[in-house]
């Protein structure tokens, strides 16, 4: 047969194909599965979903309709079964998972690596929770919520009190392991909130002078606009002091004599310079 024959023939049978029930992760990639032959077809779609697509060539599909739910389970029963633990949600119909046995996860699927992706997702699932996941290749697609075990609505309340891992028994290994990402996650989240508003804070007045003042231990009490200059106000142990200082947080005065250095200390070495005194007062 020439080359140009088996491409007609090739050409003819794609145009020929029929619909087929897919798993839509992704317009730009949607494969189908037809007579036992994998086709990888792009939809002119905006969303995820379970889809009757129409080849209308080698390369591009229509949509047909939404499937049915009879015919996603059927299709579902027809792909390896994973149970596994929720994480946490990584988009509109995705969740991260961790399998509920590793053991068996690395057993049957060696290939793929944990925690990863859940697609498809089409009931309301929380982090800790079990649910059924269907092995497509190396993707995995949400069956349905599962029953080993019962959510324990403690290790949430736990987690959002923020308790540490070690502070609390966990009935298996995985769970922990789960517990574990969560709390990481949201110990990362925390920081990254606590240097925000430390950020946002430093660029208001009282937020910088209070930043100067603690940067050695001491505590604001107060500050008072004066003409041009700020009063400021701390309290360093037992002891409340005061200085005048500039806009650009120079010292002007301190109350006690610097030999003229006054201009050369900021707020922040003030606070060192009147710790000093007061020793020095308690030594002498």
């Amino acid at each position: 047969m020439k080359a140009l024959d088996l491409i007609g023939e090739l050409t003819a049978e794609s145009q020929n194909l029929p619909e087929v029930l897919a798993p839509v992760l992704s317009p730009e990639g949607v494969v189908a599965v037809i007579n036992q032959h994998p086709y990888k077809f792009h939809l002119e779609l905006d969303t995820s979903g379970w889809f009757v697509i129409r080849p209308v060539s080698s390369e591009k599909a229509e949509v047909s309709r939404e499937a049915y739910p009879y015919e996603i389970l059927k299709y579902l029963g027809g792909l390896p079964r994973l149970y596994c633990i929720v994480c946490r949600r990584l988009g509109n119909m995705s969740w991260l998972v961790y399998p509920f046995n590793m053991g068996d996860a690395r057993q049957r699927f060696g290939h793929m690596e944990f925690p990863r992706a859940m697609h498809l997702v089409t009931q309301n699932i929380e982090p800790l929770q079990p649910v059924e996941t269907r092995v497509m290749g190396s993707t995995l697609l949400f069956g349905q919520i599962g029953n080993l075990y019962r959510s324990d609505d403690n290790l949430s309340g736990s987690l959002g009190g923020g308790m540490k891992p070690d502070d609390i028994k966990f009935p298996f290994p995985e769970i922990k392991t789960v517990y574990c990402i969560l709390y990481e996650e949201m110990e990362e989240r925390r920081k990254r909130e606590f240097a925000e508003k430390q950020k946002a804070k430093l660029k208001t007045l009282e937020g910088r002078i209070e930043d100067a003042v603690s940067y050695l231990g001491a505590k604001l009490v107060s500050f008072q606009e004066r003409g041009e200059d700020l009063v400021v106000r701390w309290r360093d142990g037992r002891r409340t002091q005061q200085v005048t200082v500039t806009r650009d947080l120079r010292l002007v005065t301190a109350g006690v004599c610097l030999s003229g250095r006054e201009r050369q200390q900021s707020l922040t070495s003030a606070v060192a310079v009147m710790r000093d005194h007061e020793r020095m007062d308690r030594d002498w």
